[in-house]
C-alpha cells in the first residue's frame, strides 16, 4: 500500500512541476500524449505559441516570450510547427520553424524579408518543403522552400506581374490552389508543383477568395462576393460545377471542411453577431448552429478524428478557445489566460 501511495504521488508531483500562470502553464518537459492543440498567446503587444493538451487542460510554450509569434502551422506528422514571429523586425513578421520532442525554444528562422513573410502551409510531396506569402514590394507572390536548405534560400512559383496570396495545398495531387489579383479581378488559380503549369480554377468577375481542398482533393471550397453578402462556394478540382451552399443574409466564410470531407464549419454573422455553424456539403440546407452565444464565436477547426470542433470565442471581453461538438451539446472552454487566445491548430 505504502508503495502504491509513494508511486502515486510522484506521478502527481511530476505533473504539477510547472508553474501556474493565469491558468495555463509556462514550462513543462514531458506532455501526455493524446489530442493537442497549438494556439498562440498575446500579452501586452507580445505573444508565444502554447502546446496545450486537451485532455489534461495542461499548456506549455513552444516559443520565447520576448517577440510576438502566432498562426501555428504544423507539419503533417505533427513533429514541427511554422510560424510568424516579428523577432527580426518589430514591424513584420518572418518565419520560423520549430523542433518538438527536445529542448524547448529550439526556434530557427527561415526567412529574412524586411518587408515580411507569412501564410505558410506545408507540400505534400516533400514533408520538409512550405510555401508561403512574401511581400519583397508591393505585389504580393508565393514562394516554395525546404526548410533544411541553407536559411532564406527559396524558389518563386507565381509570377512577379500580379499579387498571389492564401496558398492551400492538396492533400491528394499537391496542387496549390492561391488567390490572384490580375487587372482588378479577384481569382482563384491552381499551380502544378510537378509541371509548373499554372491554371484558373475560377475566372469571373466576382471576388473569390480563401480556397480550400476537401479531404479526399475532388473538391474546394472558397468564399465569394456574388450578391450582397459574402457566401460559401464550392467547386470541382477543375473548377467546373460550382454551387452556391450558403446563401442567407449575412457574411460567412472561414469555412474549414470536416476530416471526412462531408461537413463544412464556417463563421457567419446572419443571427446578428459572429456564430459557429456546421452544414453538410451535398446537402448544405442541412445547417446546424453550433454556439448561440451573445458574444462573437470564429475561426473553427476540427479536430482530426472529426469528433470536436475547437474555436476562438470573446464571451469575457477576452479572446479564450473553446471546444464543441460538431453538431451541437456542451461546450468546454479550453484556456483561461489574461491574454489574446487565437489561431487554434491541431496537432496530426
Amino acid at each position: 500500500m505504502l508503495h502504491k501511495l509513494l508511486l502515486t504521488l510522484t506521478f502527481i508531483l511530476s505533473a504539477i512541476s510547472v508553474l501556474f500562470i493565469g491558468g495555463s502553464l509556462v514550462s513543462a518537459q514531458f506532455m501526455p500524449r493524446g489530442p493537442e492543440l497549438a494556439y498562440s498567446t498575446e500579452v501586452d503587444g507580445t505573444s508565444s505559441i502554447y502546446l496545450l493538451s486537451v485532455r489534461h487542460g495542461l499548456a506549455y510554450s513552444l516559443t520565447s516570450a520576448e517577440s510576438p509569434d502566432r498562426t501555428p502551422v504544423w507539419s503533417p506528422d505533427g513533429s514541427m510547427l511554422v510560424y510568424e514571429s516579428r523577432a527580426l523586425t518589430r514591424q513584420n513578421f518572418n518565419l520560423y520553424v520549430t523542433l518538438l520532442g527536445g529542448t524547448r525554444y529550439n526556434e530557427r528562422r527561415l526567412t529574412g524579408n524586411l518587408s515580411g513573410d507569412g501564410s505558410a502551409v506545408w507540400s505534400m510531396d516533400q514533408a520538409e518543403t512550405i510555401l508561403y506569402v512574401s511581400s519583397p514590394g508591393v505585389t504580393n507572390r508565393i514562394y516554395q522552400m525546404n526548410i533544411n536548405d541553407r536559411p532564406f534560400e527559396h524558389q518563386r512559383i507565381t509570377s512577379v506581374d500580379y499579387s498571389s496570396y492564401a496558398p492551400h495545398v492538396s492533400p491528394v495531387s499537391g496542387e496549390v490552389l492561391y488567390v490572384s489579383i490580375r487587372d482588378g479581378q479577384y481569382d482563384i488559380l491552381g499551380y502544378d508543383p510537378h509541371t509548373g503549369v499554372e491554371r484558373f480554377a475560377t475566372h469571373d468577375e466576382y471576388i473569390d477568395s480563401s480556397p480550400h481542398w476537401s479531404p479526399d482533393g475532388k473538391r474546394f471550397s472558397f468564399q465569394s462576393y456574388r450578391g450582397d453578402s459574402l457566401d460559401i462556394f464550392v467547386a470541382d478540382a477543375d473548377g467546373q460545377n460550382i454551387r452556391q451552399l450558403t446563401s442567407e443574409r449575412g457574411n460567412d466564410h472561414s469555412a474549414m471542411w470536416s476530416p471526412d470531407g462531408r461537413y463544412i464549419a464556417f463563421t457567419s454573422n446572419r443571427s446578428g453577431n459572429d456564430d459557429i455553424f456546421v452544414l453538410e456539403v451535398d446537402h448544405p440546407e442541412n445547417v446546424v448552429r453550433l454556439t448561440t452565444h451573445l458574444a462573437a464565436d470564429r475561426n473553427p477547426v476540427w479536430s482530426p478524428d472529426g469528433q470536436y470542433i475547437a474555436f476562438v470565442s470573446y464571451r469575457d471581453n477576452n479572446a479564450e478557445i473553446y471546444l464543441a461538438r460538431p453538431f451541437g451539446g456542451a461546450e468546454r472552454r479550453l484556456t483561461h489566460d489574461p491574454g489574446q487566445d487565437n489561431f487554434p491548430a491541431w496537432r496530426p
